[in-house]
């Protein structure tokens, strides 16, 4: 049987610890287990979707008529976006040491070069950030709730698509800045950024198509995905993986993702149980949906029906046990 126990952070505010069950406990070792292969492929089935559907929307525009292919190249960026969010949570698996914990240099070497530096990020750099949100989840010094305040996220109205749209597109626009800010202002990691795009993509392309049509190509469909769609994947999916307010606890304040259109579109890799990741964020992410699958057997009294979730970003975040005394 799980417990919740208390424990009082240097902050003062009281986070609970979940206790998951021995049969989890058992389970978990082989959860935590890294497999460099299998993030290693999970990295190149996300390069072969951006440079297929890249190389499939090019040839539309021979083949298709121009309003269809316009048509095929907004739904394509869409596709590249989503994979590029694939390489995003990468680096992200990166900072936690999922990738290869047994060695730093080659976890972080990886990393780096076959998903960070692609997206203009550096795992040294998002784990000073990222660490501080695990560590401090929920209190005045968490990064994540500081952000969420100052953009009044947890404001959104979710019960209206509509509703929700209008109040996020202001906020949207805000995060973008602040997010392209950020990436762009380390020097280091802009260089690492543009010597990786001209050394695997701009310069190899241009000896067979002329560097005129390989930077166009670049700019089309790494760039613009990159920078415009991108942005608009992270912002929905990481503004609806928490809720601060009124929130003391891991089960109060972090959401949990059950919709498979989430997770289709918004959550690759089983990232959307934001709970579990939380309370074991040594667990990489293709066992998150193996160990989310485990607790909700072994753990239906807390696991299974106290911590938030929600189906869908339209829908304001609730626990199980609050929805059936609801219903």
């Amino acid at each position: 049987m799980s417990t919740q126990a208390k424990m009082p952070l240097r902050s003062g505010v009281v986070i609970a610890a979940y206790d998951p069950p021995i049969e989890f406990k058992q389970a978990l070792p082989g959860l935590q287990r890294t497999s460099l292969i299998r993030s290693v492929w999970q990295v190149c089935v996300q390069f072969a979707v951006i440079f297929g559907v890249s190389f499939a929307l090019c040839m539309n525009w021979t083949t298709l008529p121009a309003w269809l292919a316009i048509l095929g190249y907004a739904g394509g960026l869409f596709v590249i976006g989503r994979a590029m969010r694939g390489l995003e949570l990468m680096v992200h698996d990166g900072s936690h040491r999922n990738w290869a914990r047994r060695s730093r240099k080659v976890n972080d070497t990886l990393t780096n070069l076959l998903a960070g530096f692609p997206l203009l990020l550096e795992v040294c750099n998002y784990r000073t950030y990222h660490d501080q949100h695990h560590r401090m989840l929920g209190t005045e010094h968490d990064p994540e709730r500081r952000r969420f305040s100052e953009l009044q996220m947890d404001e959104l109205p979710r019960s209206s698509w509509f509703g929700f749209l209008l109040r996020a597109i202001p906020v949207f626009g805000q995060s973008w800045f602040r997010d392209l800010k950020n990436q762009v202002r380390t020097p280091s990691i802009a260089m690492a950024f543009l010597a990786w795009h001209l050394s695997v993509v701009i310069v190899p392309l241009g000896f067979l198509v002329g560097f005129g049509r390989a930077c166009e190509f670049w700019l089309a469909y790494w760039l613009i995905p990159m920078v415009l769609i991108l942005p608009i994947i992270r912002f929905l999916a990481e503004g609806s993986e928490h809720r601060y307010s009124g929130g003391e606890s891991i089960t109060e304040n972090t959401v949990s993702h059950y919709g498979w259109l989430a997770h289709l579109l918004l959550y690759p890799f089983g990232d959307g149980y934001h709970f579990l990741h939380h309370r074991f964020c040594s667990i990489p992410t293709y066992n998150l949906p193996r160990a989310h699958r485990l607790l909700e057997y072994f753990d239906r009294s807390i696991y299974g029906r106290k911590h938030l979730r929600r189906s869908s970003i339209f829908e304001e975040a609730h626990s199980a046990r609050c929805q059936d005394q609801a219903e």
